[in-house]
């Protein structure tokens, strides 16, 4: 196989010299403890910077929401803990910018969350709440978007400039400014969802000025020489809503004017989602939306990035190397293997846990202690299962009976440990169910994982018996 030399490339954001061309996607994780970022996100942030990742991206909230489970930026509190992490990704090279604007909701002084926006305009029909729940009010009496004040509008871009100011203060490298998925700030940007008639209404201009000011703001606080970064949907997909030709033509281009060092391209508003468009689901084909960044990096000068659905490396690396985008954003593949990053760069494409794209992880988000992940056991615990498992004080044998996932799993890491393991297996094959389960429409990525597990256990050294049933004969023999 060729070596993928595009990913590696350095490339330079604002004032950050990033190492490769691998970015971190930010997301909501959800272990944080009342607002305040611990070991578990010290931990998960650190394995995949370790792993090779060049950029990370973390979401901060600025503003306090009804639960504690995302990290918080609204209060000086915040910082020491925020910067315990962002501290140690940098002793691997990394740098780490957090993303502010995720959500549809805001707390103003002492008042509870509230679904907020430019007109209270809702795209979804007779259904009660956002788009998507993270980030907004849960209240049902909260839940219909309640269309800003001048003055709430003010006090928010206080809000994000205060936040830019205590995010350097943590050490982070930049910010960016989420505008995508249907969020507050984008739906000031299209006029579907903005229906004002003062100076944040209208023509296009007035629309992207809750965005101008949050930047101005967060550059005063911070410091000019702060990067910002965009994040923005390529396109709504939804009728009526602003095209990939508005946005590649007017939107980014007045993002770039106004001063961003660079461009996140997403796909589409979650209302969308709702009306038939796929996003992020096994039923994507690889790399479909790549058009989406292309076609903004023809009218820009400033570094693209790009990459929904785009898991395979190989398809990144074509990607970058023929110039359609400057960067690749992982996310749930970083989830799945946060050693990605560097076993590409080594060549190791064999040894890749794969992400099986069931979105386990989104269903997660806000539940109890976080994501978590089907194909990483370790995903939220890295901080007490290291990713090296301790050797066993007394190796034993350990006879496992099935190689489905779960018993490859288990034969791995005993073997890891130190066990002599033996696995039994009545049919001709490893992979247990993975056989017939990624035989289904959409659900042939499970042959991936059923044969990365194979090779890792025949790497790792594990005895296997195929054609055998385990019995207390066969076991004894």
């Amino acid at each position: 196989m060729a070596e993928l030399k595009a990913l590696f490339q350095p490339i330079k954001i604002g004032n950050i010299e990033v190492k490769n061309r691998i970015r971190l996607s930010p997301m909501g994780l959800g272990y944080a403890e009342d607002g305040r970022a611990g070991e578990k996100f010290k931990s998960w942030y650190e394995e995949r910077a370790k792993g090779g990742t060049g950029l990370l991206t973390w979401v901060l909230w600025p503003y306090r929401l009804e639960h504690g489970n995302f990290p918080w930026i609204y209060s000086d509190e915040f910082i020491p803990g925020l910067r315990k992490t962002v501290d140690v990704v940098h002793t691997y090279g990394a740098k780490i910018i957090a993303q502010v604007g995720t959500g549809y909701g805001w707390s103003f002084d002492d008042r509870p969350v509230e679904f907020i926006g430019p007109s209270g305009v809702s795209l979804m029909g007779k259904r009660l709440g956002p788009p998507f729940r993270v980030g907004t009010a849960t209240t049902p009496a909260r839940m219909r978007e309640r269309a800003l004040t001048i003055d709430e509008i003010h006090k928010m871009v206080e809000g994000y400039g205060d936040a830019g100011r205590r995010i350097r203060e943590a050490g982070f490298d930049g910010i960016n400014i989420m505008t995508g998925a249907g969020y507050t700030i984008g739906r000031f940007i299209s006029s579907l969802t903005n229906k004002r008639t003062d100076e944040y209404g209208g023509p296009l201009e007035n629309r992207m000025r809750l965005f101008r000011e949050i930047f101005e703001n967060i550059k005063k606080k911070a410091g000019e020489d702060f990067t910002i970064t965009c994040k923005i949907s390529g396109s709504q997909f939804i009728e009526g809503g602003y095209t990939l030709e508005d946005c590649a033509n007017e939107i980014v281009p007045m993002m770039e004017k106004i001063g961003i060092s660079a461009v996140d391209v997403v796909v589409g508003w979650h209302e969308g989602s709702d009306k038939g468009l796929g996003m992020l689901t096994n039923s994507v084909p690889e790399g479909k939306y790549l058009y989406l960044g292309e076609a903004i990096k023809k009218k820009v000068k400033i570094p693209v990035i790009g990459g929904a659905r785009t898991n395979d490396p190989r398809i990144a690396e074509e990607a970058i190397a023929q110039g359609r985008i400057d960067m690749i954003t992982w996310a749930r593949p970083l989830i799945a293997d946060p050693e990605l990053p560097n076993k590409v760069k080594e060549g190791r494409l064999e040894d890749i846990r794969p992400c099986i794209v069931c979105c386990r992880c989104l269903e997660s988000v806000d539940e109890e202690g976080g994501i978590i992940c089907s194909v990483n056991p370790r995903t939220g615990e890295e901080w007490q299962y290291p990713a090296e498992p301790e050797p066993a004080k007394k190796p034993k044998k350990v006879f496992i009976v099935g190689s489905g996932p779960g018993g490859m799993q288990a034969a791995i890491t005993a073997t890891q440990r130190g066990h002599k393991v033996t696995l039994y297996e009545k049919s001709d094959k490893l992979g247990g169910q993975l056989h017939s389960s990624s035989i289904a429409p959409y659900k042939q990525l499970e042959a991936g994982l059923r044969d990365y597990l194979a090779a890792q256990v025949r790497k790792n050294g594990v005895e296997v018996k195929l054609n055998t049933e385990a019995t207390l004969e066969t076991i004894s023999e």
